[in-house]
C-alpha cells in the first residue's frame, strides 16, 4: 500500500498549481522522503502571489497531488477542508493528516485525526501575537486575541505533532506547555554554481510582496535621504502597493535610481545585488529570503533584534536596525554603501551560516526523525 501524506493548505492556491507542476517548499520537503510515496494537498482555489520562476519541475513535484476546492471565505474554510479532507482520507488512507497552520486548517486536521485515528501534524509559521494586529481591523485587539486563543490553544494541545519553523516560535510554544519540533523548509532550488554579476554601482535589492507591512515605502524614504550617493535600487515582486510605491519614487526624485522588476528568480536577482534590504514591519523570526541572500553571499539589512529574524546575525551576516524608521535605515544603509570591504566580509560569513543552518538535506533528515519518533514511517 502506498504511504500517503494528506496536507490541508490554509491559503488559497491558483489554478497554476496542478499535479506534477508546482509544489510549495513544505510539500517538497515531505516529497523528498523516500518513505513517502505521495503528498496530497487540499486547498481552496483563489488568488495567490506565486512566482513560477522560483520553481523547478522535477521528481519531487511529481509526487505532489493537488485537489482544489471552489473559492471559499477564508474564515469559514475549516468546514470544506474538513469534509473534503474526510473524503480523501477515506479514499487514500494517509499515514498522517497535516495542516499549514493552527487557525483554519489546524482544527480540521486535528478533528480528522481524532475521528480516523490518524496522527495529526500542525505547523506554526507565524507570530500569533503579531497576526491579530493585521487582521479584522474593525475589532478591538483584545477581542481578536481572545477569539484566536479559543482556536489556537486547543488545536495545538490536541495535535500529535507540532512543528515550529523557528527557535523563537518553539520557545513561545514551550511557555504554553506545548512540545514542538523545530523545522524550516530549507534552501530549495539553489543554483549549483554561484556566479555574481560585476558592476561599478552599489546595487541594492528588495525581494518580496509589495504590501504595506513589508515597509518598502520606508526603504524609499531612506534612499531619498541618500540621493547624493552612487547606488541603484531594484524592487523584485508584485502586490497591491506597487502603484503607490512608484508614485513615491517619482515624488522623491528617485526615478533614475529605482527600477521595478516584477517577478524574477530569487537567486538570479540576488546574484546581481550587493545588499538585500528586508524592511519588514512584522516580526517574523524566519524570513527565508534572508537565508537565500546569505547563501548567495549577499549581506542583509533589516529591522529586528536578537530574537528576530533568526536568519540574520547582526554584525556577522548583516545588520539589524532596532529603530523602525527611515532615518535609522538610511544611516545603516549609508554605512554599507560606502564600505565595500564591510559588505564583502559580511557576505563571506553569511554563506557558511546559511549552509550550516538552512540546507534542504538537513531539514529532510529532521522531518524523517520526527516521523520516526512518532511512528508515522
Amino acid at each position: 500500500m502506498k504511504k500517503v501524506v494528506l496536507f490541508l493548505n490554509e491559503n488559497p492556491l491558483p489554478k497554476m498549481f496542478t499535479t506534477g507542476s508546482i509544489a510549495g517548499k513544505e510539500l517538497r520537503l515531505r516529497a523528498a522522503l523516500p518513505q513517502i510515496d505521495e503528498v496530497h494537498v487540499i486547498a481552496r482555489q483563489g488568488q495567490s502571489v506565486v512566482d513560477q520562476s522560483n520553481q523547478s519541475i522535477g521528481p519531487l513535484e511529481k509526487k505532489v497531488f493537488i485537489h482544489l476546492l471552489p473559492p471559499w471565505p477564508y474564515y469559514l474554510a475549516a468546514l470544506p477542508l474538513f469534509f473534503w479532507g474526510l473524503y480523501w482520507s477515506l479514499k487514500l488512507k494517509p499515514i498522517s493528516i497535516e495542516a499549514e497552520s493552527p487557525i483554519i486548517s489546524g482544527p480540521a486536521a486535528v478533528l480528522l485525526g481524532k475521528l480516523l485515528k490518524k496522527p495529526s501534524l500542525v505547523e506554526v509559521r507565524a507570530s500569533y501575537d503579531e497576526l491579530p494586529k493585521h487582521k479584522l481591523t474593525f475589532l478591538p485587539l483584545p477581542v481578536k486575541q481572545c477569539l484566536l486563543n479559543l482556536v489556537l490553544i486547543p488545536t495545538l494541545k490536541h495535535a500529535n505533532i507540532v512543528i515550529a519553523n523557528s527557535k523563537l516560535y518553539k520557545k513561545q510554544l514551550a511557555k504554553l506547555g506545548i512540545k514542538s519540533y523545530e523545522l524550516n523548509p530549507g534552501l530549495q532550488n539553489t543554483p549549483k554554481k554561484i556566479q555574481k554579476s560585476k558592476h561599478t554601482i552599489c546595487t541594492i535589492g528588495y525581494l518580496g510582496r509589495l504590501v504595506p507591512e513589508k515597509g518598502v515605502d520606508i526603504l524609499i524614504e531612506a534612499l531619498a535621504q541618500l540621493n547624493s550617493l552612487n547606488f541603484r535600487l531594484e524592487i523584485a515582486g508584485l502586490g497591491p502597493s506597487q502603484d503607490k510605491l512608484k508614485q513615491l519614487v517619482k515624488k522623491r526624485g528617485l526615478i533614475k535610481k529605482v527600477s521595478f522588476l516584477g517577478f524574477t528568480n530569487n537567486f538570479k536577482a540576488l546574484a546581481s545585488w550587493d545588499i538585500l534590504i528586508n524592511p519588514n514591519l512584522v516580526k517574523h523570526p524566519l524570513e527565508m529570503v534572508n537565508a537565500e541572500a546569505a547563501f548567495m553571499g549577499v549581506p542583509v539589512l533589516c529591522f529586528g533584534n536578537q530574537d528576530y529574524p533568526e536568519t540574520v546575525i547582526d554584525g556577522q551576516t548583516g545588520l539589524k536596525i532596532k529603530n523602525v524608521n527611515s532615518k535609522a535605515l538610511a544611516q545603516a544603509l549609508q554605512k554599507l554603501i560606502k564600505n565595500s570591504k564591510l559588505r564583502k566580509r559580511l557576505g563571506q560569513q553569511s554563506q557558511a551560516f546559511a549552509l550550516k543552518n538552512y540546507s534542504f538535506i538537513s531539514q529532510v533528515k529532521r522531518l524523517k526523525q520526527f516521523y520516526q519518533e512518532n511512528n508515522i514511517i
